[in-house]
């Protein structure tokens, strides 16, 4: 698929890469606008991690992205158990101490499954992610949980 109208954003995205310190881009709007796309295009060169949630519990949501984690990392226990809970998913990833881009598709899934999910990601950002070199992205749909579009509201 050709990459088109989304040079801005990019760029955007570039730049704040180039800065050395954890980085947190949420990103939302009306679905088929090219918010996959433009992340997809921003990660191609770059360490990174995509998780495309889905509507399923909790749970499984932790063990789906502790696969894909633990596949990334080349652990076969994360792969075969998951995380726990979100807390050891930022523990984790902050124990790696390496320049990663997590990014987590269809972040709307984990807030249907979980309502206290903000929360405990701001919690996350706030108590792990802070010191690291990680860029977060989350993205989704206009609207998350608030009705203004803001997860962190």
């Amino acid at each position: 698929m050709k990459f088109v109208n989304r040079q801005n954003e990019l760029s955007f995205l570039k730049k704040l890469y180039k800065i050395p310190k954890f980085q947190f881009v949420p990103i939302y709007g009306r679905r088929r606008i090219g918010k996959t796309r433009l992340v997809q295009e921003f990660i191609k060169d770059k360490k990174a991690i995509y998780f495309l949630a889905d509507s399923v519990s909790e749970m499984e949501q932790l063990k789906n992205i502790g696969r894909i984690v633990g596949e990334y990392f080349k652990d076969p226990i994360l792969t075969d158990a998951g995380f726990k809970d979100w807390y050891q998913f930022f523990s984790y990833i902050r124990d790696k101490h390496e320049r990663l881009v997590i990014v987590i598709d269809e972040f709307p899934y984990l807030v249907n499954a979980k309502p206290a999910i903000s929360s405990m990601f701001q919690k996350g950002i706030d108590e792990y992610l802070k010191k690291t070199t990680i860029f977060l992205i989350l993205y989704g749909v206009k609207h998350w949980n608030d009705g203004k579009g803001n997860p962190f509201s």
